[in-house]
């Protein structure tokens, strides 16, 4: 199950939301702000929103450089273009007027295409003689490979 942490100081909309991701099968963490109440535990992935002075943004950084998320998406209503860039650098940025069901896609996508490292000699009995499963020539390097797995 991925684990996630939902960042948001609107309590009743991030209880909602953090109530909508529990039902399609996320375990959620809910946390007003990082900086004053430090949720314990590493999670799959980090969901910040973007504050005025984009307080969000160096929540998720801060998170991040400590490896206490994996991927960070911020679900936001900012219309700062110039916030709004400096988030996507980071991670995924999804507006709140697109609604839940989009930010339960983008988070669906992590959870359901996982790569893998895969060394030549695994990709070599994989494939046979000439490829390596990807349709790429062997090199005798190591590859990268989306498994088709549900990661979580």
């Amino acid at each position: 199950m991925t684990k996630v942490l939902l960042v948001d100081h609107n309590g009743d909309l991030r209880r909602l939301v953090g109530r909508g991701l529990r039902r399609t099968g996320f375990d959620v963490t809910e946390a007003c702000c990082v900086m004053t109440e430090e949720p314990p535990g590493v999670f799959d992935v980090g969901i910040f929103q973007i504050g005025h002075h984009g307080h969000g943004i160096e929540e998720a950084r801060r998170m991040r450089r400590e490896e206490r998320v994996t991927r960070v998406v911020f679900w936001t209503g900012t219309v700062d273009d110039k916030l709004i860039a400096e988030a996507s650098k980071i991670g995924t940025v999804v507006a709140k007027t697109d609604g839940l069901n989009r930010l339960i896609r983008v988070l669906s996508e992590s959870k359901s295409r996982r790569i893998r490292k895969v060394n030549a000699s695994d990709a070599d009995r994989e494939a046979g003689p000439h490829e390596n499963g990807l349709g790429l020539r062997k090199a005798g390097l190591g590859v990268e490979r989306e498994d088709d797995e549900i990661a979580g």
